[in-house]
């Protein structure tokens, strides 16, 4: 009897059912994950350049999109670089009072 009671949440299943329950619980795992770009902004203004990176963010629908060399100055209006859908991240280089500029931005998917 003590054996049978330990044995009772013991479940022993094939390699194929353990796969089978997995998929069936969390999904099909190519479309689970973070998808994560980085582009090049060169030596313009993120706000001179945000056509092409909203056609690019449109085309890709990346979880994570890095911008390097974005040159966003403190005195540019956020809501001109803002992305709908996706929060802004800067680095604390915008609010240093000697370079005022964030060399690189993060725009990161809300639903994250």
């Amino acid at each position: 009897n003590k054996l049978c009671k330990s044995n009772v949440n013991r479940v022993y299943l094939s390699h194929k059912l353990q796969n089978k329950l997995v998929h069936m619980l969390e999904g099909n795992r190519n479309s689970k994950g973070y998808k994560i770009s980085q582009w090049n902004c060169g030596s313009a203004y993120l706000e001179n350049k945000m056509p092409e990176l909203e056609a690019a963010i449109l085309r890709i629908k990346p979880t994570i999109f890095c911008v390097s060399e974005s040159n966003l100055r403190s005195s540019v209006d956020k809501n001109e670089v803002q992305i709908l859908g996706y929060n802004l991240i800067t680095s604390k280089t915008i609010t240093n009072p000697s370079l005022e500029m964030s060399r690189v931005v993060v725009y990161l998917n809300k639903e994250v």
